[in-house]
């Protein structure tokens, strides 16, 4: 078929650009009655609509990344035609188009059009039935049938004419396929049926709640759930849910009556009741634990080992009475994220009932996690004083240091947080250290010269006298003190940056020229961004956490010219993600050392006069970069250590 196209093409070479530009002349020339006659003829005609339609998915179609379509806009163009119709057509037109339009009982939000032109089918020529199909041409495709094409015609990539009307939600022609024997659970691209089909992304799904009518068609007429699919549907239902949808219940137990427990703790990224937690669906979480869904699921794959608790707290929307249900039902309130954290430390994104209902669950209220925060640390970076005043209350630690060495208040008072810096000074036990009101940390002494270090190192020589220490000791006892080379670079000046403008890769901060010895100098690296994306995003059960977060930040190693490039490696390139869908700005400080958390293999292979940058990235349309300020602080050692030494 599609070879058949081409063929056509090179026939008539003006045909591409006819098809895809007809409305902008028709709205910009002298209207004709032979023009205005074959364009009726066009509204007129459900198979010339189907060709032609063929041809616009073929070039303006989205080949790759979802949503990417140049053509999504063009609708609007294409409705501007009616008014230079004669006004006894426009009914004729307006009739037409409304096979474009998005229908009230669709799933998605998407008009269409819009739908046709996103739904991956560009690299898949469809043929004729299966676009019949997808506007609901039901007449059309009956035609189509009765003129003996197959009813489960596959395209090149498996998809039968049902997938594309379950796609868009074309009732009547899916009842039309159904009808003349179509395979219910015909098996097709991505090993997708129909059925699986009917889920949508959660950034195309209806605003407003909709009813599941082809996926109770595809029920009734006997769908299966498949358990080989890559994307299971349970999740996927469950992914698009919402507290308030009345018709999301009674569509979810309808799948878990025909099959779909036994997926029930399967799923695209996340298992069914993660997404319920997620979105807050407490009804939905409660219909699923009473199918065998587990409480403290944390199957192999779920990103960071997340529970469903952990998933609820991770994600900002209320969240209380999925909180309350999780644990009334033993769900754990000690489980911990990949990266340490406790549902207490995630509740600083929620109401202080949250925090509350966990601690009274067993929550350690001085846990730390990897980075050596604790639920009060993280309380204080989310500036959650309803949640500080109930930490305080509850005696948490005040004297634990992070990886950073900063406690809570000086936390507090690193990124200026007047509000828990108040509160800490209200506390009793601060009152008690402190005459002056805020604490602050010792001032540190930063050798400036490399004689400085040579001079300390002399002394712990001539102090251990005559019996002096093996030379490793000695250069041990300064990494651990610290005693390093430091100097620091600080730029302060918003910018922002989309996709297109990082592609430069455009360094925001360029550090001083790396001083020290020969080999290997740098000790430890400490940069210090303040930063937030565009605000927004489609995918809000990712809203306020690092998850599917397209804004970040690479570091970047600038060199003298005689030599050879350092590699880094795609996974030790990125500094930091910025939180998804914030445009509250964030202090994010990364430390890269021998002695930190963080380990990188480019640290080791950095050299005297090099120099380390930030450089803001975004990816994908609609997402954009902000950064106020930053700083970078190398720390290195001008004492070289021998053969075997380390």
């Amino acid at each position: 078929m599609e070879s058949q196209l081409i063929a056509f093409l090179e026939k008539y070479p003006l045909l591409e650009y006819s098809s895809l530009h007809w409305w902008w002349h028709l709205t910009r020339s002298s209207s004709s009655t032979e023009t205005n006659s074959l364009l009726l003829r066009l509204c007129r005609s459900s198979r010339k609509t189907v060709r032609w339609l063929q041809i616009v998915q073929y070039f303006r179609g989205d080949n790759g990344l979802w949503g990417s379509s140049k053509g999504q806009g063009d609708l609007e163009e294409i409705a501007a035609v009616r008014k230079v119709l004669p006004a006894m057509e426009h009914e004729i037109f307006t009739t037409w188009l409304k096979s474009f339009v998005r229908d009230n009982h669709s799933r998605v939000h998407l008009t269409k059009w819009q739908h046709f032109l996103f739904c991956g089918a560009a690299s898949d020529f469809l043929p004729e039935v299966h676009v019949a199909a997808f506007f609901d041409f039901a007449h059309l495709v009956e035609d189509f049938l009765l003129e003996g094409v197959d009813v489960n015609l596959k395209s090149f990539t498996g998809q039968t004419p049902h997938t594309l009307a379950a796609i868009s939600d074309s009732f009547k022609s899916m009842e039309v396929l159904l009808r003349h024997g179509a395979d219910v659970n015909a098996i097709g691209w991505g090993d997708m049926t129909p059925l699986q089909w009917t889920a949508r992304p959660a950034s195309w799904a209806a605003i407003d709640p909709v009813p599941y009518i082809a996926g109770k068609i595809l029920l009734d007429a006997g769908a299966r759930i498949s358990r080989d699919c890559n994307n299971n549907f349970l999740a996927s239902v469950c992914q698009s849910s919402f507290p308030e949808d009345p018709f999301c219940l009674p569509f979810v137990s309808s799948l878990l009556k025909n099959g779909a427990e036994t997926v029930i703790d399967q799923g695209h990224i996340r298992p069914a009741i993660h997404w319920a937690a997620v979105c807050g669906n407490a009804a939905l979480v409660k219909l699923l634990l009473e199918h065998g869904a587990k409480h403290d699921s944390s199957p192999q794959g779920v990103p960071g080992r997340e529970t469903p608790l952990l998933h609820a707290c991770a994600t900002i929307g209320d969240k209380l009475s999925v909180v309350e249900l999780l644990l009334s039902v033993g769900a754990s309130a000690s489980a911990r994220r990949d990266d340490g954290r406790s549902a207490l430390h995630l509740a600083s994104k929620h109401p202080r009932q949250n925090g509350m209902m966990l601690l009274q669950a067993g929550a350690d209220i001085n846990a730390r996690s990897v980075d050596g925060n604790t639920p009060l640390h993280d309380a204080i970076m989310d500036n959650n004083m309803e949640l500080i005043d109930l930490l305080l209350v509850n005696h948490a630690d005040l004297d634990i240091e992070n990886e950073a060495s900063l406690t809570p208040l000086a936390l507090a008072v690193e990124n200026r947080f007047s509000g828990a810096i108040q509160r800490f000074q209200a506390a009793s036990q601060i009152m008690k250290r402190s005459d002056a009101g805020v604490p602050t940390q010792p001032s540190i002494y930063w050798p400036r010269y490399p004689r400085d270090i040579f001079e300390v190192y002399w002394i712990l020589q001539l102090a251990w006298a005559p019996n002096k220490p093996p030379r490793p000791i000695l250069l041990r006892i300064l990494d651990l003190a610290r005693y390093w080379l430091r100097s620091q670079s600080f730029r302060k000046e918003l910018i922002s940056c989309d996709e297109k403008e990082c592609q430069d890769r455009r360094s925001y901060l360029i550090s001083e020229p790396i001083r020290g010895g020969k080999d290997s100098p740098v000790k430890e690296v400490q940069f210090i961004i303040w930063s937030h994306d565009q605000g927004f995003s489609s995918y809000p059960e990712f809203h306020g956490t690092y998850e599917f977060s397209f804004t970040w930040f690479d570091v970047g190693i600038e060199q003298l010219l005689h030599r050879l490039p350092i590699e880094i490696k795609d996974e030790e390139r990125g500094l930091v993600n910025n939180i998804h869908a914030s445009r509250k700005l964030r202090r994010h400080q990364i430390i890269y050392g021998e002695l930190a958390f963080k380990q990188r293999g480019w640290l080791g292979k950095l050299q005297v006069g090099d120099r380390i940058s930030i450089i803001p990235r975004a990816q994908y349309p609609g997402w954009r970069n902000f950064v106020s300020e930053a700083s970078i602080e190398v720390f290195s050692t001008c004492l070289v250590r021998g053969v075997g030494e380390g």
